[in-house]
Order: C-alpha cells, then structure tokens, then sequence
C-alpha cells in the first residue's frame, strides 16, 4: 500500500518519486504555464499586449490626421464667388486708359488681376474718338458691348464690329481703331496674359 502525501505541489511516496503534478494551492492559486512564449493565467499575453500597442498608435494616428485636415480646411480661401456685371453697374472701378489712348478713354477691371494671366476688362471710347495703333503682349478675346467700332489689323481688311459681335487678335498684332457713330464704344476683352497696350513707333509719333 502506497501512502502519498503532498508537498509543495510534489507527490511523494515512501522510498519511490513520482511524477510532477500542479498543485492548487487554494482558491487564490492560478496554474502558469508557458505555451510558445505566450503567458497565460490572469496576465495579457505579448500578442495581446502588442495588438493593443498597435490599436492605441492607429489610434493617435487617425486623430492626428483628423486634427491637420481641419486646420487645412480652416486655412483654405473661400470659393471664388459668380458674378455679373454690365457697364453701367455701379460698383465697376474706372480708371484711365494709358496716355497714348484718346482723351476721355476708361478701363474697368471686370475679373482677375490686370497685372497676372487671365484678366477681363472693360475698355469704354468716346464717341468719334481714334485708338492708335498699338499692340498687346497677349491675345485679345472681344465682344462690342455698345456703339460701333471700326478695328483695322495690320494686313487686314477692316472689321466693323456692333453689339454682341466677337473678335479675336493674336498677340502682338498690330491694330487700330475708331468708335464710328454719336453713342461711346463699350468693348469687354479678355487677356490670356498681363493686360498692356503698347503704341507702335507710328503712334508714339
């Protein structure tokens, strides 16, 4: 007959070892065994420990994010505004035509900076007045908005132009012009590049 005792979480009989068994120690032990060096029994294994390392950095990450596309909305410009404009609106800004243009000449910026690409422009003649011959850095895109303009391009025959008629000169194409009849010419143009006007030597004359 064989008299066991325990000990230690060993069992042990007279003259004779056997084999290792875990022992309860109580209610309050817990069995620790290392399965693939993952430690189990009450403690978060190190897959858990670095999925939550892992939950936590995306985490900060998306918050983060989140934090730098609300400064870059806040610090966008406002969408640029539709507009509509005719030549009589109060609120367009005249100012003079450059000095070789006939007196009582007016220019009105409608869209864009005159000095940067893409700017339109109202440009208004005195009736009879002459426009001497000049050039312009950019393309010209023109609609007569009121009176009748005679324009003439160098090598061209003369294009007599009346309300809501379209026009197009090449860059620095010579041209000149004479606003026919007892109404002023009211001409709106679109400039591909920074608005100029430049005499040719026979205007500067």
């Amino acid at each position: 007959m064989w008299v066991v005792r325990q000990r230690r979480g060993e069992a042990v009989e007279q003259g004779l070892h056997l084999t290792k068994r875990p022992v309860y120690d109580g209610a309050a032990s817990q069995v620790n065994s290392v399965l693939g060096g993952q430690v189990v029994g009450g403690r978060k294994t190190k897959g858990e420990r670095r999925m939550s390392s892992h939950g936590l950095t995306k985490g900060l990450l998306v918050t983060v994010l989140a934090l730098v596309g609300a400064w870059a909305l806040a610090q966008a410009p406002a969408p640029e505004q539709a507009l509509a404009r005719s030549a009589q609106d109060d609120q367009l800004q005249w100012g003079p035509c450059p000095p070789f243009m006939p007196a009582g000449c007016g220019l009105a910026v409608l869209h864009g900076d005159p000095t940067k690409a893409n700017a339109d422009v109202f440009l208004e003649v005195p009736a009879n007045a002459a426009i001497p011959e000049h050039w312009h850095t950019s393309a010209e895109r023109m609609v007569l908005v009121a009176g009748e303009l005679h324009v003439n391009y160098k090598g061209q025959a003369k294009a007599v132009l009346t309300p809501g008629m379209y026009a197009y000169g090449r860059a620095k194409l010579p041209h000149s012009a004479s606003c026919a009849g007892s109404a002023p010419c009211v001409l709106f143009i679109a400039f591909e590049s920074a608005v100029d006007a430049v005499p040719t030597e026979a205007a500067a004359k």
